[in-house]
């Protein structure tokens, strides 16, 4: 990872570092319980989400690098077995969507009508990114002693989850256009 980190000026090697890295995870004779993205490993989940959740959703954070540094440190916490930074890392970087979206500074909690107007979601979608935004309010509301203590599948659910507010946010975003 630092080594890529180092050549972060020079694309065509951190290409070959990934290429490298992803053949090697391939050849491997049993699963490693990592994958390689965007320098960094990953905890394997279920390869068809990691796919299409986690490494679609990273992509689409490419526009907006801030919050693909949220969702990435969201992910170490995950991947160091950390249940407390997910949630809050995660929120924040659906929070700033919101923001660049919406063009202000207001919190996410501030902005869910406007976004949802933008959005259009059907009034099913509306309703998981209503649960989505409780869920995390409420967790980010009672920090400390009063929060509730985390189970691994509820954190690796939430990071799913967020990927799917990601995913639907930015596709019908840009849709709606």
């Amino acid at each position: 990872m630092a080594i890529y980190r180092c050549v972060s000026d020079k694309p065509n090697t951190q290409r070959f570092i990934t290429s490298y890295i992803t053949d090697a995870l391939e050849k491997a004779n049993l699963n490693l319980g990592v994958r390689w993205a965007d320098g960094i490993f990953y905890p394997t989940g279920d390869k068809l989400l990691d796919l299409e959740l986690i490494d679609f959703s990273l992509s689409l954070l490419d526009k907006y690098p801030n919050e693909k540094k949220d969702l990435q440190n969201a992910l170490d916490n995950y991947n160091s077995k950390s249940l407390y930074g997910v949630v809050e890392n995660c929120y924040i970087a659906v929070e700033g969507i919101g923001r660049q979206l919406l063009n202000n500074k207001r919190t996410l909690d501030n902005n869910r009508e406007d976004l949802l107007r933008l959005l259009q979601f059907s009034e099913y979608r509306d309703k998981i990114f209503l649960n989505y935004l409780s869920y995390a309010h409420e967790y980010r509301r009672y920090a400390g002693e009063n929060r509730h203590d985390l189970k691994p599948e509820e954190v690796e659910g939430f990071l799913y989850l967020t990927c799917l507010v990601i995913r639907a946010t930015l596709r019908t975003n840009t849709e709606n256009k």
